[in-house]
């Protein structure tokens, strides 16, 4: 099993306010757009979660009230979860031999600035295995750290509620939006991140991706992770870090990639 984790810095790749520093021409515009459509219709991954993403500019879908987004696309289904108030998201591109399960946790209230801007989906495999996939973007309204450290206590409260009772594969991924390395400020690593993470390990989850250093482009902090839960940790191999052109030219994130 493949899978992948990528936040695609869409609203500063199409902005059109020329009063911005993240001004793009509409050349640049399309060049993003015809770009990022040939990432994800050449990805060879079971599951691709994106992070500041939207399918419907990729695509040219109409918005309806259906709820999850679903995009039938080549040999993948593409299911969206916009933010309130923004034009972007999260999504997850699934290989269609895995069937999406209906569910009470896939959250219908797509609030961005909670706990509630996270996708909680269970797909199910040929073979009847069920597979849970907690897409997360942590995100807050303001940059003050404090209310970072709370979003993500926020959102590992609520994994905690739907994780513990589950015995089936668990992928937990996304943009974490924080780091326990060694920093500037803290050398020994951020301790309420630290304190965090250990929140995660104590759920079950393994870590796929300590130690691979920076996941965005302009610093050496990791912000994006894979943690899995419920399967052998001996036979996850060494995740690959994306930093070729074809990524770095059009997301300030590089894309993360485990095999199972």
């Amino acid at each position: 099993m493949k899978i992948g984790t990528w936040n695609m810095d869409f609203w500063k790749r199409v902005c059109n306010d020329q009063k911005n520093d993240n001004y793009k021409t509409k050349e640049q515009i399309q060049s993003y757009k015809t770009n990022s459509q040939k990432i994800i219709k050449e990805s060879d991954f079971d599951f691709l979660l994106l992070q500041e993403t939207n399918p419907f500019f990729y695509f040219g879908k109409n918005l309806d009230k259906k709820f999850p987004y679903e995009f039938d696309y080549l040999d993948k289904n593409i299911y969206y979860q916009y933010f309130r108030g923004l034009n972007w998201g999260n999504a997850i591109v699934v290989n269609k031999k895995y069937t999406y399960l209906k569910n009470n946790i896939s959250r219908c209230n797509n609030y961005y600035y909670s706990k509630y801007g996270q996708m909680f989906f269970d797909f199910i495999d040929e073979y009847g295995n069920i597979i849970t996939i907690i897409n997360i973007y942590n995100k807050c309204k303001d940059k003050n750290l404090i209310s970072y450290y709370k979003t993500l206590e926020d959102i590992i409260f609520e994994i905690s509620s739907i994780v513990k009772s589950k015995n089936n594969l668990v992928i937990l991924a996304g943009d974490f939006n924080g780091s326990v390395q060694s920093t500037d400020r803290f050398p020994n690593g951020d301790p309420k991140y630290i304190e965090l993470f250990g929140k995660i390990k104590k759920l079950g989850f393994i870590n796929c991706t300590e130690n691979i250093g920076g996941t965005v482009s302009y610093n050496d902090y990791q912000n994006d992770y894979i943690f899995i839960k419920n399967y052998n940790s001996q036979k996850i191999r060494k995740p690959t870090k994306h930093n070729e052109s074809k990524i770095i030219n059009f997301s300030d994130h590089f894309l993360i990639e485990i095999n199972l």
